[in-house]
């Protein structure tokens, strides 16, 4: 309460508690934010933040259909006008359509993501750029494209290998992997 109302990080909260499993905590922040700021409501930009914070607060519900509903309503302002950030909605779909155990629309989403020029996801590689490369070698994996499996776990395995010690156990699964797939080591 002692931050002024405009500045108050109610976005990145309602994110928060929504994917720390806290659906409760994360639909009593955006009320808040919908009462305190009603351009949330009122504005078509505010609208499609909405939806995406509904996503995310229907996902940690365990309600993948609903969330499906909401996160295709986040790509579009009411007016009509794409979402501004693709990165957001790349990752956000791919969320959803992994949870609804959709392999294919999650790898086509995860591509779109990989797709958005890097100046525009900046703010996102840091934690979901790892995350995308190795969900990416699961799912070509799992369907039998070692090609492209390999591809994303070799920048997986890239970009994580200097990572903190306690994330090291992830990244030696997914070298096995790799090694496996390039006929280096039996499965």
């Amino acid at each position: 309460r002692a931050i002024p109302t405009v500045s108050r990080p109610y976005g990145f909260a309602i994110n928060f508690y929504a994917l720390g499993g806290a659906p409760a905590k994360a639909r009593r922040m955006l009320a808040e934010a919908v009462r305190e700021i009603p351009e949330y409501a009122t504005t078509p930009g505010g609208q499609r933040a909405l939806a995406e914070f509904e996503t995310r607060i229907l996902l940690a519900e365990k309600k993948p259909t609903e969330a499906l509903v909401r996160a295709r309503a986040s790509q579009r302002s009411s007016d009509g006008t794409p979402a501004a950030c693709r990165a957001c909605i790349a990752i956000l779909m791919a969320t959803v359509f992994d949870s609804l155990g959709q392999a294919d629309s999650t790898a086509a989403w995860l591509e779109q993501y990989l797709a958005v020029p890097r100046a525009e996801r900046f703010d996102f590689d840091s934690w979901a750029l790892a995350s995308t490369n190795k969900r990416l070698g699961e799912l070509y994996d799992a369907k039998g494209d070692r090609a492209r499996a390999m591809q994303s776990y070799q920048a997986f395995v890239d970009q994580w290998a200097q990572a903190d010690a306690e994330l090291q156990p992830v990244v030696a699964t997914v070298r096995k992997r790799l090694r496996e797939l390039q006929g280096q080591e039996k499965p």
